[in-house]
C-alpha cells in the first residue's frame, strides 16, 4: 500500500483549503488513476447493445410502472 505525506493549507479559522503532496505521490495517484480508468474499458460490442436498449427504452410507447408503486402493488397482493 502507498503511504502519501500530504501537507495542508488551511485559512484563518483552520479550515482545509489546498493539499500538497510531494510530486512523486501526485505521480502515483496519476498512476493508480490511469490503471482504474483502463480496467473500466467496456468492449464496443457492449457499448453498441447499450445503445441499442436505450434507444428501443426510448421509442416504446407502452406505460412503464414506477418502481415504487409496482413494489406497493405487489406487496398488497401478497
Amino acid at each position: 500500500m502507498l503511504e502519501f505525506h500530504p501537507n495542508f493549507v488551511v485559512d484563518e479559522k483552520s479550515n482545509k483549503q489546498s493539499v500538497i503532496l510531494p510530486y512523486i505521490e501526485w505521480q502515483q495517484i496519476l498512476a493508480m488513476l490511469e490503471a482504474f480508468d483502463k480496467s473500466l474499458d467496456i468492449p464496443q460490442w457492449q457499448k453498441e447493445e447499450l445503445d441499442k436498449r436505450l434507444l428501443e427504452h426510448k421509442t416504446k410507447t407502452e406505460e412503464h410502472t414506477p418502481y415504487k408503486e409496482f413494489h406497493a402493488e405487489l406487496r398488497n397482493s401478497l
